[in-house]
């Protein structure tokens, strides 16, 4: 069956803030969160293979198959760039909150995720697990376990492989991080001084730069502290300036992420547990579980 593409950059899919409904956040909450001061914004390049991610923006492109024209979503780039705060964006231009940031597990050598949504309440979860650097994904009480990938090499030149084929390989330089195949480098972000990068991409250079609290990502996206650094706003430019699209907040345990019609998400952390509400419906539970020590630390004589 033929298929072809129509790719739409600029639209962002709906259903991954809830707004294919009209329902809304409670906007009394929002307007009396006690809001605490986000980190500054900064640009630092790096990989995200696991597609552990809440969207905030999310590309669409509409493929024609047959005589049916269909939305679809972009797929994740590994590569990209943390902005500071959890947010990062990726290579293809979706933005989204890492949940590795969110629930402290970053720089874990092994993790336990799960995942509870109310489809799956009383009949199972899902399961993300890393270890011995093999990220599988379950969902007990079934008994198939699905292998998305083993990484191998050094830490500057690593590979991520499917069994014995190449998925890719992300290689750390001084100055660049860089994704390849087999054959060749498919793509780079490149570090001119500490608040200018580009992205190589065949023969496209694309600017990254930070002006004070602000992050302009090609001509595309604007990324911007206000508020006394208590908002998060990304942007689109316009003739006239700019025009806001998302807006971030936070209090010490929850995370607002909404549009001007105070439709979006609301985030709850508590412990080891993320609860995500899609306007003012409960959508998705995560719990992350603590590898045991044993396995990274010497027992102490």
């Amino acid at each position: 069956m033929k298929t072809q593409t129509i790719t739409l950059g600029t639209f962002l899919l709906l259903s991954g803030l809830g707004l294919s409904s009209c329902s809304t956040l409670n906007v009394r909450e929002i307007k009396a969160l006690e809001r605490i001061p986000f980190e500054t914004v900064h640009i630092e390049p790096d990989v995200e293979p696991n597609d552990l991610r809440l969207d905030v923006v999310r590309q669409t492109e509409q493929q024609m198959v047959g005589n049916t024209l269909q939305t679809v979503e972009v797929p994740y780039d590994p590569l990209g760039l943390n902005l500071g705060n959890g947010l990062f964006y990726d290579l293809n231009e979706n933005f989204s909150l890492r949940l590795d940031y969110l629930l402290d597990f970053a720089d874990k050598k092994a993790f336990e995720l799960k995942k509870i949504t109310p489809a799956t309440v009383g009949s199972g979860f899902t399961v993300y697990s890393l270890d011995n650097d093999t990220l599988t994904i379950s969902r007990p009480p079934g008994k198939k376990i699905r292998y998305q990938y083993h990484r191998s090499g050094p830490q500057d030149s690593l590979s991520f492989m499917r069994k014995s084929n190449l998925k890719y390989t992300v290689v750390q330089r001084d100055s660049a991080l860089v994704h390849r195949n087999k054959r060749r480098v498919t793509e780079g972000i490149y570090k001119r001084n500490d608040e200018n990068f580009y992205l190589q991409r065949r023969r496209k250079k694309i600017d990254y730069r930070l002006t004070g609290d602000e992050i302009h990502l090609r001509d595309h996206y604007i990324v911007a502290l206000t508020n006394q650094n208590k908002t998060l706003g990304i942007y689109r430019p316009t003739r006239k300036g700019k025009k806001l699209i998302r807006t971030i907040e936070r209090s010490q345990d929850k995370f607002f992420v909404y549009n001007k019609r105070f439709m979006g998400n609301k985030l709850e952390l508590s412990d080891n547990k993320l609860l995500i509400f899609r306007n003012k419906k409960l959508v998705t539970q995560y719990e992350i579980e603590n590898p045991k020590k044993e396995r990274f630390e010497s027992s102490v004589p």
